[in-house]
């Protein structure tokens, strides 16, 4: 006969094969989310850098990393993103992953979107021209604009009365991925109508016969035209003086607007050329 074992020291043993199941199985989880998650993960490239788009899902965020990183176990990652509804929460933009970086830091980045940022500056006293130069060469900004064809370009930005130039607020604009050249150009118009009805609202500090974008130009030219402050209003006074009495204006900031010399020396037969920008 077979030895009948009593019921609590099987029950106590059935306790000890389970305890020693669910230790183990907590140990192998410890274990796999140590070497999953907590280990620094592994460039493929040097400065890994992962864009995230609009309407992008997960699984192909996964496959545009494991571009730049080594993903081992794009499943786990996956189910470890939707069990803690990160999948649902990534961010739009561009992260950088760092050396010594873990897959937590890094899904913890897409949730925080703490993506890089960018910065485009607009210089004081730049002209359309050097603006235009600017947004091309950056290779942050999608392009949505015409370089080659000017006239094109300037119908698809906003400006004062037909004219782009002083229509652009100088500063620099924080921006990220994915931000478009027109947007840029749309911030700086906007900060620079602002700041022209501010100017205008204060009293005392306009001439009410023109209007706020009149008065900028006309101090655009008198800062490019006067070298010394104290030039500043005999020259306000000659231009005002001409433009009263629909003369050419005759002086170099118009001129060399009107030739496109806006640094070497100006020649007798660009001062003597009549252009829309010296009338």
């Amino acid at each position: 006969m077979s030895k009948q074992y009593p019921k609590k020291v099987i029950n106590n043993f059935i306790f000890v094969v389970f305890s020693l199941f669910l230790v183990s199985l907590i140990a192998a989880f410890l274990f796999y989310y140590n070497y999953i998650f907590l280990k620094p993960v592994k460039f493929r490239v040097a400065d890994p850098v992962i864009k995230v788009s609009h309407g992008q899902g997960f699984n192909s965020i996964l496959n545009s990393f494991n571009k730049a990183l080594y993903v081992d176990h794009p499943d786990i990652i996956n189910l470890y993103a939707r069990i803690h509804n990160i999948s649902r929460n990534v961010h739009v933009g561009e992260y950088r992953v760092e050396p010594n970086m873990t897959w937590e830091t890094v899904l913890s980045l897409l949730e925080k979107g703490e993506s890089i940022k960018h910065r485009f500056t607009i210089v004081e006293g730049w002209n359309i021209f050097s603006i235009m130069g600017a947004l091309a060469a950056d290779k942050n900004l999608i392009k949505t604009l015409d370089y080659d064809n000017e006239e094109l370009f300037f119908q698809s930005i906003p400006q004062f009365n037909g004219s782009p130039e002083g229509s652009y607020m100088p500063d620099t604009y924080v921006f990220s991925y994915p931000t478009k050249d027109i947007d840029i150009l749309n911030r700086a118009h906007i900060a620079m109508q602002d700041n022209l009805e501010n100017l205008y609202s204060v009293d005392n500090c306009h001439d009410l016969s023109k209007s706020p974008y009149e008065i900028l130009i006309m101090a655009s030219l008198l800062e490019k035209e006067a070298v010394f402050s104290d030039e500043m209003a005999l020259i306000s006074g000659v231009i005002n003086n001409r433009l009263e009495r629909s003369f050419y204006l005759g002086i170099d900031a118009s001129v060399r607007y009107g030739v496109r010399n806006f640094t070497t020396p100006l020649m007798k037969t660009e001062l003597r050329k009549m252009t829309p920008y010296n009338v």
